[in-house]
């Protein structure tokens, strides 16, 4: 990704760019808390019944 972004930037195209670097700002409180309920979690271990041994 880094690599891209030297390339563009060399190119002179960063302002071509621009846009997919700024912050989107949610406009309503539905919003937010739509995104806030779309927050991934984290899926438990698929081996809960194995035993450690010491």
């Amino acid at each position: 990704m880094e690599s891209a972004i030297r390339i563009v930037m060399a190119l002179g195209l960063a302002d071509e760019l621009a846009a997919l670097f700024q912050l989107q700002v949610a406009s309503s409180i539905a919003q937010m808390e739509r995104a806030q309920l779309a927050e991934r979690k984290r899926a438990p271990s698929k081996n809960t019944h194995v035993k450690k041994y010491d």
